[in-house]
């Protein structure tokens, strides 16, 4: 009976010790701390773990790469995304008993402006123009050489923009710049003109679209003269062939104001006709009253440097998109007699 007892005792120990042998070879691979988060720029992602045996690490993407490891650290080199959709790398870690997976998450690139601060204007006297322009990568401003001399860019402290900074003008002559900023692989423009209204004043050929037959036409000694007693401005031969047609126009916040509403001539034939000038908007709407409004300003024009356009200033109910000249029998609308789209001024070569 007793030597029973003592073997059964021998078995208990064996079956112990074998218990304990198996618990040491199981997997204990856990981890620690992960930083997979990562911006657009790109940078350095860490795993921190922890394992009694060796491990295996790998990453399903080529723009994630390892860039050490050691038992208990794994560092990630990861690009920089320069597209606008971020983007996921999976990160595989296995002890060959016990796999685990941990995503990596980089940010797409971001690109921010104000797309109402593309566009510039800045009288004579100069100025300091502020922009709201960053992103996920540096921005980098290019100003042509030829600038340099009048127009700078000055970093916000922030980093979220800057401002252009506008030399006074003593040339006695409009001028104008384009820059561009580059934020990664992405660039955007900005127009930078500066003037007084007596660099607009003079004649300017031009060019516009009829709506009547969708055909391209030229306009010649498009004048602009002024102001009168009264500070108001004169744009005359918009409309091409008739004479005593001068549109009246103000002049504030750098551009020209033109009131729809004028009448622009009396026929005294019979049966008598007026002349008026609206404007239209995109859904083709005529506005004949004088509280509507355009603007006429300085643009850049391609081959021919800077010029005037018709542009909406706020005036219009669902934007502007045409001048309207059109046919009146006493306050009665009879016909239209022409309509410019996309009219472009230019001065004469």
């Amino acid at each position: 009976m007793k030597k029973v007892i003592n073997i059964i005792l021998i078995v208990c120990c064996v079956l112990i010790t074998g218990c304990s042998d198996d618990d040491n070879a199981s997997s204990t691979l856990k981890i620690v701390k992960a930083d997979v988060n990562i911006k657009a720029a790109g940078g350095d992602a860490t795993i921190e773990l922890q394992s009694v045996l060796p491990v295996e690490v790998t990453v399903d993407a080529e723009w994630c790469k390892i860039a050490e490891q050691t038992t208990s650290l794994v560092k990630f080199s990861v690009e920089a995304n320069t597209d606008f959709p971020g983007r996921s790398a999976l990160i595989t870690i296995s002890d060959g008993m016990e796999k685990q997976t941990l995503t990596l998450v980089q940010e797409g690139a971001v690109f921010i402006y104000n797309e109402s601060e593309q566009v510039q204007r800045v009288d004579n006297e100069g100025a300091s123009l502020p922009v709201e322009v960053y992103g996920s990568f540096p921005c980098e401003v290019t100003i042509s050489e030829a600038d340099r001399s009048w127009l700078s860019y000055v970093p916000a402290e922030d980093g979220k923009g800057g401002s252009f900074v506008v030399a006074k003008n003593t040339t006695g002559a409009m001028r104008g710049s384009i820059v561009e900023v580059t934020c990664g692989e992405r660039t955007y423009s900005y127009a930078i003109m500066q003037y007084d209204v007596v660099d607009l004043l003079g004649t300017y050929q031009g060019q516009y679209i009829s709506l009547l037959d969708q055909q391209t036409y030229g306009l010649s000694n498009v004048v602009i003269s002024g102001p009168d007693a009264s500070g108001v401005y004169t744009i005359d031969g918009l409309l091409e062939g008739e004479t005593g047609c001068a549109i009246k126009a103000t002049y504030e916040n750098n551009m020209f104001s033109i009131s729809a509403g004028q009448k622009l001539k009396a026929y005294d034939e019979v049966p008598t006709f007026d002349i008026h000038f609206g404007l239209m908007n995109l859904s083709a709407r005529s506005y004949w009253t004088s509280e509507y409004t355009v603007g006429l300003v300085p643009v850049f024009v391609e081959g021919a440097g800077i010029g005037l356009s018709f542009e909406d200033n706020g005036g219009m109910p669902n934007t502007f998109a045409g001048l309207s000249f059109s046919l009146f029998r006493g306050e009665t609308y009879y016909d239209d007699y022409e309509i410019l789209l996309r009219c472009l001024l230019y001065r004469p070569n």
